[in-house]
Order: C-alpha cells, then structure tokens, then sequence
C-alpha cells in the first residue's frame, strides 16, 4: 500500500512528464498505396505515409512527405498515446489520494471522540 507522501510525489512526477511534453497528435501512422494507369495497365503505387485520425465522425488523414516529417509525426504519436496513459495514472492516483486523506481524516476523528 502506498503512502500519502509517496502518492503525492509519483502525481507530481506525472503532471512534469505532461508539462515536457511539447507536441502530441491523436491518430496512427498508415501506409498508403494508390492504384493507377501505365500503358493500358494498372499499377499500384507506394507505400506513402499517412497520419490518420478522428474528428468527430470524421476520420482525416494527411500523407507526410517527408522523412523528417514522418519522424515528427511518429514521436506525436508516441507522445499522444504517453498522454493518456499518464492522465489515466493521475486520476488513479488522485482518487487513492483522496480515498486516503479522507481516510486519515476520519480516523483522526476518531481520537479525538475517543473512539
């Protein structure tokens, strides 16, 4: 069981991880292939790159041309999804937080009732 201090510190850990972090892109990387016409024949043409992602209803995607572009957009990725698990990290250990000051709390309550 963790302590109050050791909680404290951990959530204070996790809101500077999200303070670093300094871009973020919801979505996943896709490779892309277009299928077209040569002499009378059809060629398919790829892979291309693309960052796909929700907006609303919506899915869009934009094709990243360039190497230095991809890499960026792969760390965004990575970023982003580090972003929802240390938010989900901080509500955990915010609620046990609670839980346990509510807790020390009551039973310092309880002593001075005498219980």
């Amino acid at each position: 069981m963790h302590g109050i201090a050791s909680l404290q510190t951990r959530r204070e850990e996790v809101a500077q991880e999200l303070l670093a972090m300094r871009s973020m892109h919801p979505g996943s990387i896709n490779e892309q292939y277009v299928k077209g016409k040569r002499a009378g024949k059809t060629v398919t043409r790829g892979p291309y790159p693309v960052l796909c992602w929700r907006e609303g209803k919506k899915v869009v995607s934009k094709r990243l041309t360039s190497a230095e572009e991809l890499e960026q957009a792969r760390q965004d990725v990575a970023n982003y999804r580090r972003f929802r698990e240390l938010c989900k990290e901080l509500e955990a250990l915010t609620r046990r937080l609670g839980e346990l000051m509510r807790e020390a709390g009551a039973s310092e309550e309880a002593l001075k009732k005498g219980l």
